[in-house]
């Protein structure tokens, strides 16, 4: 098993934070010392699922949040099936929508972007999304934290370096309930900043970030690609309060092929 990151910021990198009490949860803290950063490769998901649930290597059932993949109305990935299928077509855009401050509004199981760029240019079976301009951003405010405190962030590939705070994002919310979720992302064009931040919403600012770029380039073009070894994931303990952001910084194109929970 490749090593496991620390958490960025205060609290527990166990997946429980002080004062917590662990209770009977799904047993992926047996396997995943959390919160766990590595190559999709490493999780080893089944290619075929079960309704909604799709199994890893040590049989834990994670449910579909996204499966994504730019096809077009009708013309969802072959992975898995097409369930949950999503794309620029089925998700939100919020794009010039310009919120201030540093809480998102948002529900819990729903997704927006607020990228002006939304494609499957990279590949299908993987979607991906990017801005370079400042006035597309929903929460311009939340950008800029996470821009100012991505040198501190945990490094997963490439030569990282110089980000603005121009790039677009997709934000998603997990469902109520949700204990862990598995987030999968990569990055295509030079090699610039990308990042993969978990939000506290309940203070506003960054719980954990990732910094990472041009990290998918071997399955790019790639139909319905899953556990691709260029491709980043992490897997988290999840709390209600945390908002999962994947963007791009410095017109990096950011994208994922799926999200998951448990």
């Amino acid at each position: 098993m490749p090593p496991i990151l620390s958490s960025f910021g205060s609290g527990s990198a166990r997946g429980f934070g002080r004062g917590q009490v662990a209770v009977s949860l799904p047993p992926v803290l047996d396997f995943y010392n959390l919160p766990y950063l590595a190559t999709a490769d490493q999780v080893g998901l089944s290619t075929n699922n079960s309704g909604e649930v799709v199994s890893d290597q040590y049989g834990i059932g994670w449910r579909i949040a996204a499966n994504w993949g730019f096809g077009g109305a009708g013309a969802p990935p072959n992975r898995w099936g097409g369930t949950n299928w999503k794309d620029a077509s089925v998700i939100q855009s919020r794009k010039e929508e310009q919120n201030s401050g540093l809480i998102i509004s948002m529900p819990k199981d729903s997704f927006f972007t607020d990228a002006d760029n939304f494609s499957n240019q990279s590949g299908p079976g993987y979607s991906n999304w990017f801005t370079d301009r400042k006035a597309d951003q929903a929460y311009p405010d939340v950008n800029d934290v996470i821009t100012n405190k991505y040198d501190s962030f945990i490094t997963l590939g490439g030569d990282i370096n110089n980000p603005d705070n121009k790039g677009g994002a997709v934000y998603w919310r997990p469902p109520a309930g949700t204990s862990y979720v598995l987030v999968e992302f990569g990055a295509k064009h030079s090699d610039s900043p990308c990042s993969m931040v978990v939000w506290d919403n309940n203070i506003g600012d960054v719980h954990l970030g990732v910094k990472y770029a041009q990290h998918n380039s071997s399955a790019l073009g790639t139909t319905d690609a899953i556990n691709d070894v260029s491709s980043g994931v992490l897997v988290i303990a999840h709390k209600p309060e945390f908002i999962y952001i994947n963007s791009d910084h410095q017109g990096t194109i950011a994208g994922s092929h799926y999200y998951l929970y448990v």
